[in-house]
């Protein structure tokens, strides 16, 4: 539903009018983001990991009108939540971390809303490698049991709205949702049997509901540079 309804909004962004005599951005363009991760989608994920940092960079360039094309590369990195702090008791403080290195195509517009902003929509589809480390094992024989990584296809709604300061700089703020298609696995990062305990206002950790893929709605901070010609 969260998907959809992200869609639906770009869209309706994509296809809006532009304001007559728009600013013309350079052809060639990077951009940047830097945002805050929020876990969300499964709840076994959401209650497993908790966001640190997001980023991605790309190089674009504009095909026609407002609409251009590009390539870039994203990171996202988290670090477990406090249930799994201790390991089974044992005083070792457990410092486990998921990351995810993807790359990706992107498709979008910028539409001018006055001389000095323009909003910015966008679609990255690329395929990322997720990582877990410093994952603790209570036996030797658990090494090896389960991956600590893997590979798959994911997408990302991306909106901002940038603000001008110089001809072909600017800055401002971004939102996106980082959906991975790989179902979160707390084997993984062997996190299966360390969780919280059932209460009456909660399942147990091993019981939470766990139907979506891996996902974060990142909130932060866009940069854009145009590549002028000299």
């Amino acid at each position: 539903m969260r998907i959809s309804v992200l869609y639906i909004f770009l869209l309706s962004c994509f296809f809006s009018f532009a304001q007559d005599k728009a600013p013309e951005l350079p052809r060639f363009a990077f951009r940047a983001n830097i945002a805050i991760p929020n876990s969300v989608s499964s709840q076994k994920f959401r209650n497993s990991f908790s966001g640190v940092i997001a980023t991605d960079a790309s190089l674009t360039i504009r095909l026609f009108d407002e609409f251009y094309t590009g390539v870039g590369f994203s990171h996202v990195y988290f670090i477990n939540q406090d249930y799994f702090k201790n390991a089974l008791g044992l005083n070792r403080q457990l410092s486990t971390s998921f990351q995810t290195f993807g790359g990706y195509l992107k498709l979008g517009r910028d539409h001018f809303v006055t001389d000095r902003a323009f909003v910015t929509t966008a679609l990255n589809c690329g395929y990322a490698l997720g990582k877990y480390q410093g994952v603790f094992y209570q036996a030797d024989s658990l090494v090896g049991k389960y991956p600590t990584q893997f590979t798959n296809l994911y997408i990302e709604p991306v909106l901002g709205i940038m603000f001008m300061v110089e001809e072909n700089f600017g800055f401002g703020l971004q939102v996106s949702y980082n959906y991975n298609f790989e179902v979160f696995d707390s084997r993984y990062p062997n996190f299966e049997y360390r969780g919280f305990q059932k209460t009456e206002t909660k399942p147990s950790y091993k019981n939470l509901p766990n139907k979506w893929g891996i996902g974060s709605l990142n909130i932060g901070v866009g940069f854009y540079y145009g590549l002028k010609r000299r």
